[in-house]
């Protein structure tokens, strides 16, 4: 276990941590990869061609889920906040990166990119707050949104295929 001074381990499943890496920023990279392959591959059902929305996805988990959903064949559209954030998400292949200057142009700017609105498949929300509501805006009817917080319960349906019902202890 994790108070363990010594474990026994296959050499097969042991990964090797550069020197150069401290091992807070390599167990933080490792728990975000595996956040974002759940998401991308076990919550949802991505297809090639779908549309989706990532948050943030200039840092932490967003940037290995936008990144992994491209690898799938997605079209990703992806936020960030801060101006850097603009030139990660174009080094990284991101199909639209958008930095909304307020929530409420986020609609309208997904529109532009992808020919209307309600045509994203997925929205993966870290962020939550006043970005939550207007990307429900642009979801197409019958899948996902994914919001992440602290207050968050999912409710999966997995007989109704591409439905999540989200409360977050809120009302909206």
């Amino acid at each position: 276990g994790a108070y363990a001074s010594h474990v026994v381990i296959s050499q097969d499943d042991l990964v090797r941590i550069p020197e150069s890496v401290p091992a807070q920023r390599a167990a933080a990279m490792l728990m975000q990869g595996m956040t974002a392959y759940y998401l991308s591959h076990l919550v949802t059902d991505c297809r090639p061609n779908d549309c989706v929305l990532v948050h943030a996805a200039a840092s932490g988990v967003g940037r290995h889920l936008a990144r992994w959903l491209k690898a799938k064949g997605a079209t990703v559209i992806g936020t960030s906040r801060r101006p850097a954030g603009m030139d990660i998400m174009r080094a990284d292949g991101i199909d639209f990166p958008l930095q909304p200057a307020a929530p409420t142009d986020l609609p309208g700017m997904i529109a532009e990119c992808v020919g209307g609105p309600q045509s994203v498949a997925t929205v993966f929300d870290s962020i939550g707050g006043p970005i939550s509501i207007p990307s429900l805006k642009t979801i197409t009817p019958r899948r996902h949104a994914l919001p992440a917080n602290r207050r968050l319960v999912w409710f999966l349906r997995p007989w109704v295929r591409g439905v999540v019902t989200c409360a977050m202890g809120k009302s909206w």
